[in-house]
């Protein structure tokens, strides 16, 4: 695991001090996907309120993109052409089939406090391994453990 002590510029750090710059790529690509994500939810979404709330995400994505891309030129590295990852790809798949509830992030709290905020609702809070509506368990079950 690489050491994520800070530089003199605020950034992540290898073990020798320097620009950590694989995890500068790693979140690069993290930004970049979400903001794939956010775009394929617009897309989707009839509700222009919302569609406009997904398209502002976008752009703060956006934004973390170009940060990260010029940490990343900083260091004298060549910032890669953008091409969704296979997760975001899937998960794009699945927003569509499933519709654009299905992708919003709720682990990711401040994110999802800041939909709330924006007119967004809650209307099925599901998890990847969820399969309709929630159904608090009645009498004994035993939970997967196998995922």
């Amino acid at each position: 695991m690489p050491d994520m002590r800070a530089s003199s510029d605020g950034g992540p750090t290898g073990a020798a001090g320097t620009p950590d710059v694989h995890t500068f790529l790693h979140h690069w690509q993290d930004e970049a996907d979400a903001a794939f994500l956010y775009r394929q939810l617009a897309a989707a979404e009839s509700d222009e309120k919302k569609r406009d709330v997904y398209s502002r995400l976008a752009e703060v994505e956006d934004r973390h993109v170009q940060i990260w891309a010029k940490l990343i030129a900083d260091q004298g590295e060549g910032v890669p052409q953008f091409k969704p990852s296979a997760r975001a790809h899937t998960l794009a798949w699945l927003g569509r089939r499933l519709g654009p509830g299905f992708l919003l992030p709720t682990r990711n709290a401040a994110m999802f406090r800041w939909c709330l905020e924006n007119g967004l609702r809650v209307v099925e809070p599901m998890t990847l391994m969820a399969s309709g509506l929630y159904n608090q368990p009645a009498g004994v079950f035993l939970p997967s453990i196998l995922f």
